[in-house]
């Protein structure tokens, strides 16, 4: 069972990891790249028509090349580079629970704290419209060994007190509070 102290302990620091900044999202460079590359390869020869402007054929060619390739570099970022949340939010749970799993009950409580809210924040990765888990919950139970107990105690405990996802106890169990 854990304690008022420790409850408190374990929400602060549930509220000082979420404070945190995310990592920091490149899409919207992806985005503007592609609205800037098509605007400027739509609107351009207008433009340049209308302020009596014809450039010669290989500075044609030389633009468009280069908005095909702040084109092609904008979709890469909008596509593939994504908020590197999902990344993050992984790195930052398999490292709360190999130091879970190495030390259990030999590391200092504030540690062991820090690791278990580092944990059960990051278990879960939001990045837009959807929520995956970034662990696999049945084989990091088994991970956790000796720690195991404090986990859930501690788990039930934030469910409780601010309402966390559930991540290793039931989530069909209606906690009081």
């Amino acid at each position: 069972m854990i304690d008022t102290a420790e409850r408190k302990a374990l929400v602060a620091e549930w509220h000082r990891l979420q404070a945190e900044p995310p990592p920091r999202d490149r899409r919207a460079i992806g985005c503007m790249s592609v609205v800037l590359a098509l605007a400027l390869g739509a609107l351009g020869p207008a433009l340049a028509g209308l302020a009596g402007f014809d450039p010669p054929q290989p500075l044609k060619l030389g633009a468009a090349i280069a908005l095909g390739l702040v084109f092609l570099v904008g979709v890469f970022f909008g596509v593939f580079a994504g908020s590197g949340r999902f990344a993050h939010d992984l790195q930052r749970a398999e490292r709360a629970l190999e130091w879970l799993a190495a030390h259990a009950d030999k590391g200092s409580p504030e540690e062991r704290r820090k690791q278990v809210v580092a944990l059960l924040l990051h278990a879960y990765c939001t990045d837009g419209p959807s929520t995956v888990n970034t662990i696999d919950f049945g084989k990091a139970r088994e991970r956790l060994g000796g720690a195991l107990p404090y986990v859930l105690a501690a788990e039930k405990a934030l469910r409780t007190d601010i309402g966390i996802y559930p991540v290793f106890t039931d989530s069909k169990v209606r906690l009081p509070g």
